[in-house]
């Protein structure tokens, strides 16, 4: 399977409308390897095929000049002081109806690898699929019951556990 056809009818929602408190600036607009933190990430969720990218933004952040515009959706969210859960619930929002599922994505996180996205990708198969990362590895919430989803090192090889 391509990685198209694995993101195909999956969506990437990219939150990023955090308010930076601990940080001290605002992390959207941070510069890693020449690009901010959120371009980053953006691109990543390209990359992999997903589409379209809805990306859940402070009011005051403008929409980055080298992104594809018919591929993202730019989402101004009022009341980042509200929490990730109502970032969440305004992407979902934005989705359209042809998206079955969708990958979600920190804004502060660029170095999450193209891999680690496939593995999600080709381990869902044709079912929804919710996935949290903790130490080291994939948990897999399916149906209600916790799986653990391990792979190698590039991600590329999952195997249940």
């Amino acid at each position: 399977m391509t990685a198209d056809e694995m993101g195909r009818d999956v969506a990437a929602i990219v939150l990023a409308a955090g308010e930076s408190r601990r940080f001290g600036t605002p992390k959207q607009l941070a510069v890693h390897e020449g690009r901010t933190l959120l371009e980053h990430v953006l691109s990543r969720a390209g990359d992999a095929g997903l589409e379209p990218i809805v990306a859940v933004v402070p009011v005051w952040l403008t929409r980055p000049a080298s992104m594809d515009a018919h591929a993202l959706r730019w989402v101004r969210n009022p009341h980042p002081e509200r929490g990730m859960s109502h970032s969440l619930a305004l992407a979902v929002d934005a989705l359209p109806d042809s998206v079955t599922a969708a990958v979600i994505l920190l804004g502060d996180q660029p170095t999450v690898p193209l891999a680690t996205i496939r593995a999600v990708l080709a381990a869902r198969g044709e079912r929804p699929l919710i996935v949290a990362r903790a130490a080291g590895r994939m948990y897999v919430l399916d149906n209600g019951t916790s799986r653990l989803l391990d792979s190698d090192s590039d991600g590329r090889h999952p195997r249940r556990c």
